[in-house]
């Protein structure tokens, strides 16, 4: 009977502990779906403005065959962003794509300096952005003007790469 009742209270205890335990991964953490489906390694920070959603990974528009980072859906008069911090290159080169009407704009910034966008309806093409070494902050942004949407109203970014010559 003693048995009976300390293995139940064991087991009580067990499940009550169970149902409060919070499991810590160890070791290197996963990257995030959107480092994962650009290709690269770096800790992603996502945001937006407005009526936006963040970024997200998805396979069905890719240059690579495979997935790519594709713009959350938006409101009018928002946007939707996602950055990487890198050091020690002097380059990056990432692939781009736009579905959009001419005012809304995919656009590519360091360090907080527009450095290029695209609009309309531009297929995947590839865009190198000198860097000049030291650390940046690259950071993509899809954002809408206040009336008209055209086209699948988003953007696509793919197989992002640092690097020296």
């Amino acid at each position: 009977m003693k048995k009976s009742l300390f293995l139940a209270i064991v087991l009580a205890t067990a499940a009550a502990l169970m149902t409060s335990c919070v499991i810590t991964p160890v070791g290197p953490s996963a990257p995030s779906p959107i480092a994962s489906a650009t290709d690269m390694s770096y800790s992603v920070t996502t945001g937006g403005t407005g009526s936006f959603s963040n970024w997200f990974s998805q396979s069905t528009y890719t240059n690579d065959g495979v997935d790519a980072a594709e713009s959350g859906s938006i409101s009018a008069s928002s946007s939707t962003w996602f950055q990487i911090t890198v050091s020690g290159y002097n380059y990056i080169g990432f692939y781009w794509k736009v579905s959009s009407e001419s005012f809304d704009h995919l656009t590519v910034s360091v360090d907080g300096s527009a450095s290029d966008y695209i609009s309309g309806a531009v297929d995947w093409s590839f865009k190198e952005i000198y860097l000049g070494g030291g650390t940046h902050t690259i950071k993509w942004t899809y954002s809408k003007d206040s009336s008209v949407s055209t086209g699948l109203d988003t953007g696509w970014v793919d197989q992002i790469s640092v690097y020296n010559y």
